[in-house]
């Protein structure tokens, strides 16, 4: 995978923004989320993080848990290496979608960075980010957990 510059601003530092659950790290639905830091890595996704890293990119994390799952996200990025720049997590008594979550992380994240493509299981997710212009892949492998929900809620 290359990155694409979009929208390059050239003072700014150039990232690539990554989800947590289900694209850096397999979401088990059995385990909960005071668990997280036990989930299983995506290797190819960590293994692209790293990539980003070494090449000179700064890696955001945008994740829909809530905020005060914060720890648990900086200890699962520890623990399998992978060095973040920042973290940008749902505030914990937001009441939100995702989608609506992710897109005001996102315009936060474009204020400091360039963003060159943002990784997201979430179609919904996928689509806001184009909408603001950044490259956005989506993730396979969780469709029917999107199928199941109402545009961008829970998660």
């Amino acid at each position: 995978m290359s990155f694409r510059r979009t929208g390059f601003k050239p003072t700014s530092p150039q990232c690539v923004v990554f989800d947590m659950d289900d694209v850096l790290c397999h979401y088990d639905p059995a385990v909960t989320l005071r668990d997280a830091h036990t989930f299983a890595p995506r290797p190819e996704f960590v293994k692209l993080a790293k990539a980003a890293k070494k090449y000179g990119l700064d890696v955001v994390i945008a994740t829909g848990r809530r905020s005060f799952h914060q720890w648990k996200t900086w200890r699962w990025l520890e623990q399998h290496g992978v060095e973040a720049n920042a973290t940008y997590h749902r505030q914990a008594d937001s009441t939100d979608t995702t989608s609506d979550a992710k897109r005001a992380m996102l315009k936060n994240v474009q204020k400091t960075w360039d963003v060159l493509a943002f990784y997201d299981d979430s179609p919904y997710n996928v689509a806001v980010a184009r909408e603001l212009g950044i490259q956005a892949i989506h993730v396979p492998g969780n469709e029917e957990y999107w199928a199941e929900r109402e545009i961008g809620r829970a998660h």
